[in-house]
């Protein structure tokens, strides 16, 4: 009897070990989750639905307003370089991209789109992968919904 309780006191620190390392692989793996996936960046669709333009482009200087654009996704219009009225007062990089929902203020000036009241974060969002996919679903959704008047009417037989 004295041998058997030598033998499962020899196992507990191998159960206790194996315990803490699976707790141990277990709170790394959570923070490797909650690094890559906290605060996503989220783009308004209701500021994309308003916007006249969106172009995702790169600030060409901070000072001057200029962006120089990349890509214009709502109608596909070729712009070169355009200056966005209040893009000074945003936490930008020169020579970062972005994505911006603009309306036109005159020939080459456009200005942000605001974001509705309570939405909160920035009205710019940077160009990566998901900001690029969440901006091809809203506008596939914006070309998909009816027209304000509704459905045409169907014909009576």
């Amino acid at each position: 009897m004295a041998e058997d309780g030598a033998l499962t006191e020899g196992r507990k620190p191998v159960f206790w070990r194996g315990a803490m390392a699976l707790a141990a692989v277990w709170m790394a793996s959570l923070t490797i989750l909650a690094a890559t996936t906290a605060n996503p960046i989220v783009v308004n669709s209701l500021q994309v639905a308003r916007a006249e333009i969106v172009v995702s482009g790169t600030v060409s200087d901070v000072a001057s307003e200029r962006l120089r654009v990349q890509r214009e996704w709502k109608q596909g219009k070729r712009l070169a370089e355009i200056t966005v009225r209040g893009l000074s007062q945003l936490p930008v990089e020169p020579g970062n991209t972005y994505i911006l929902p603009l309306s036109r203020v005159d020939a080459d000036i456009y200005q942000i789109v605001p974001l509705p009241v309570a939405a909160p974060g920035s009205p710019i969002y940077p160009l990566t992968a998901q900001t690029r996919c969440r901006l091809e679903q809203i506008l596939a959704a914006l070309e998909r919904k009816p027209s304000p008047a509704g459905p045409a009417p169907r014909a009576a037989w």
